[in-house]
């Protein structure tokens, strides 16, 4: 979706500006909740409800990311883990508040 083919590029960049600041690295874009870190920007959006959970995160500048799927309502301990053995996005400081 992010690879010029299927969206413009002005379309993208509008995609990631910061709509709604919040009051970390994060902003909400629009539909995307993006993530600004000094070596990228990533566009996320997910759900955490009783016994399901859910996430997608996607790198504009590496092209790379990940979707998560669970019926458990433990998978947000699987973000990290998953992160690292797949995209190797920098979120880490996003991954901290989830695990316990």
């Amino acid at each position: 979706m992010f690879d010029g083919e299927h969206l413009k590029a002005a379309t993208i960049s509008e995609m990631v500006q910061r709509q709604a600041p919040m009051e970390d690295f994060r902003s909400w874009g629009t539909g995307f909740e993006v993530h600004y870190t000094e070596q990228d920007t990533i566009v996320a959006h997910g759900g955490h409800n009783a016994g399901f959970t859910s996430f997608v995160f996607y790198s504009v500048i590496t092209q790379r990311g990940y979707v998560l799927l669970t019926n458990s309502e433990r998978g947000l301990s699987l973000l990290g883990p998953l992160n690292e053995l797949t995209a190797g996005l920098p979120l880490q400081t996003f991954f901290d508040q989830f695990y316990i």
